[in-house]
This record gives structure tokens, C-alpha cells and sequence, in this order.
């Protein structure tokens, strides 16, 4: 969906750059898309622009 490998989304999470939460069955994380947009928007993000 939005092109980087899935292990980043875990680093940024564990990090405190975006904002998670996990299902009921306490292994599966959920990613608001709120919380990409602002991490997009924020600059935050480590990637290069092309």
C-alpha cells in the first residue's frame, strides 16, 4: 500500500512515530490511516524522495 517493508512499520511503532493497536487476538496490529497520513505529512518519515 504504501511501498516499505513491513519490519519499518514495526520499527517506526516500537519507535513512537506512528500509532498502533492491537486486535483482540493480541498478536495482529492495526494502523489507522490517520496515523500514516501524519507520519507522511510530519516529514518524519526516513524515505527519499525520487
Amino acid at each position: 500500500m504504501i511501498g516499505v517493508n513491513p519490519r519499518t512499520i514495526r520499527r517506526y511503532i516500537a519507535a513512537g512515530h506512528l500509532a498502533a493497536f492491537r486486535l483482540p487476538s493480541g498478536r495482529a496490529l492495526r494502523v489507522p490511516v490517520s496515523a500514516i497520513e501524519s507520519l507522511v505529512n510530519s516529514g518524519t518519515a526516513g524515505g527519499t524522495s525520487k
